[in-house]
Order: structure tokens, then C-alpha cells, then sequence
């Protein structure tokens, strides 16, 4: 197929060889070696109507995806990493409802780093299941949302490890204020075949209000021993003596806040790449 990233209308052939599912309608095709130091914007290789893509990154490929939401709306993305691959996924849905789901299966030794970020969104529900197949495959996953009024959040995330030595981890952090809502389900399930497996999964939520409400579901499935497994959840408010030593320095209130709200997200935005937001 070349050396460039192709796109076509998915064929049973094409379904049948990369064990896709029959509802797949396109698939964007990632050529062996393919290096491209630039991100690639998915819209700009897709059709408008476009409800469920396949993209199949081969061996030893390394690329960068932005999903624009409110420039394309995939209901469905299939995610394939074949043997020594990398791939940067980057989902920003600012402004944008969303209502996505993501399968990633990834071969040996394959890295893939999944990016969300959901600022001032109605609606944002994001389904995202990882099969680590391979051994010494791994994943990083990092995602913030900022959310106010009545908008709803709902993220549910799957680390599904089959291989030894995988690697996976996620970070998510959320604000919400005035009556949103926010909702996050993770479950790691180790496989007994994936010894010395790391798996690593983190929620935080910030609540602004008092009817502000946020819900953080962890589930653990482990099938041996030979692994590592952390998780962790917290949902508070804002720190009242950091509010009050801000405001004593000539801070207004909503000044103190969304300083404070930054500094709660500059993690996930340095990892991202990301120097502000217009909170």
C-alpha cells in the first residue's frame, strides 16, 4: 500500500483479515515504518458521515491522531497496534458533545498514548476498552474535563491485560460545578497468562458547588499473582486555607479559584502539551 497513509471503504476482506467488526465502515491504513513528526488531523482524511473507523497503525509505524469533535462526530473508533508500533491518540471535544466509543487492541511491544480533554461540554460519554495482547505492550491514558450548569459527564474506561510484562495507566482528572455531573467506571482485568503485568488507574474530581455531584466506580478482576495493581479515587472541594491565603494576597475569589483549578490540572496539561485553557 505505499509508504503513506491510505483510507478506503472497509471491505469484508479487509474485516476478515484484521478481525474487524462487521460495522466497520472505513479504515484508515497506517503503512509499515511510517514516520510523520506532524499530527494528523482525522477529519481531514474521513467523510462527514462516517459512524465507525478502523485504523490499523503496522509494524514499527509511529503516529499522531487529533480527533477535533466538533469538526467530526465517531461514534465508533477501532484502534489496531500491531507489533512495535506507536501511536499518540489526541480527543479534544471543547464546546463539543460527544458520544464515542474507542476498542484498542495492541500486539507486542506497542505503545500508544490516549489524550481526551472535555471543556465546557453539554454532553461528553466516552466507552474505552484496551486489549493488551502482547507482550511488553503498554498504554498511557490521560484525560481532564471542566463542566458547568447542567452538562453531564461519563467516562468508563476497560485495561484488559492478556500479555506479560504489559504495561497499563490512567489519569483522570474533572471539575464540576453548579448542577453538572460527572460519572467514571474503571475495571482492570488481569488475564492468568499476564504475569508481572502493571496496571495503574486514578480518578480525582473537584466539586464547585454544592449540588455539583461526581461518582468514581473502580473494579479490580485479577486472575494471578505475579502483578501490580494500583488504583485510587477522590472526590473534595476546594482547600478553604489555600482559598483564604490567595484572597489575603489581593486575589478575588474567582481569581484564587481558577488558579487553584489550574494547578489541579497541570499535570494532565503538561502531559498533553498544553500551556492554558480558557476555563
Amino acid at each position: 500500500m505505499g509508504n503513506q497513509i491510505t483510507y478506503a471503504i472497509a471491505t469484508n476482506a479487509m474485516k476478515h483479515f484484521y478481525h474487524l467488526p462487521n460495522s466497520v465502515d472505513y479504515v484508515v491504513y497506517v503503512p509499515k515504518s511510517y514516520r510523520n513528526a506532524n499530527s494528523i488531523t482525522l477529519h481531514t482524511l474521513l467523510p462527514s458521515d462516517i459512524r465507525h473507523v478502523a485504523i490499523v497503525i503496522e509494524e514499527q509505524a509511529e503516529v499522531t491522531f487529533l480527533a477535533l469533535a466538533q469538526d467530526i462526530q465517531l461514534i465508533q473508533v477501532h484502534l489496531l497496534l500491531k507489533r512495535c508500533s506507536k501511536l499518540t491518540y489526541i480527543l479534544t471535544a471543547n464546546k463539543a458533545s460527544v458520544n464515542a466509543t474507542y476498542s484498542i487492541r495492541q500486539e507486542e511491544q506497542t505503545s500508544c498514548q490516549f489524550l481526551f480533554t472535555a471543556i465546557n461540554t453539554d454532553t461528553f460519554i466516552l466507552d474505552c476498552s484496551v486489549e493488551l495482547l502482547g507482550a511488553h505492550a503498554q498504554i498511557t491514558m490521560q484525560g481532564m474535563h471542566d463542566n458547568k450548569e447542567m452538562q453531564n459527564i461519563s467516562i468508563k474506561t476497560e485495561q484488559i491485560h492478556k500479555g506479560a510484562y504489559t504495561i497499563s495507566s490512567i489519569n483522570i482528572k474533572g471539575c464540576v460545578a453548579d448542577q453538572a455531573q460527572a460519572r467514571y467506571e474503571g475495571t482492570v482485568s488481569i488475564f492468568k497468562e499476564a504475569l508481572n503485568a502493571n496496571a495503574i488507574q486514578n480518578s480525582k474530581h473537584l466539586l464547585l458547588s454544592s449540588q455539583a455531584k461526581a461518582i468514581a466506580i473502580p473494579n479490580l478482576e485479577i486472575q494471578t499473582n505475579e502483578v501490580q495493581c494500583k488504583h485510587g479515587s477522590a472526590i473534595g472541594y476546594f482547600d478553604k486555607e489555600q482559598l483564604f491565603y490567595f484572597q489575603t494576597r489581593g486575589l478575588s475569589k474567582y481569581q484564587s479559584e481558577l488558579l487553584l483549578k489550574k494547578a489541579f490540572f497541570l499535570d494532565i496539561m503538561n502531559h498533553i502539551g498544553i500551556a492554558d485553557f480558557n476555563f
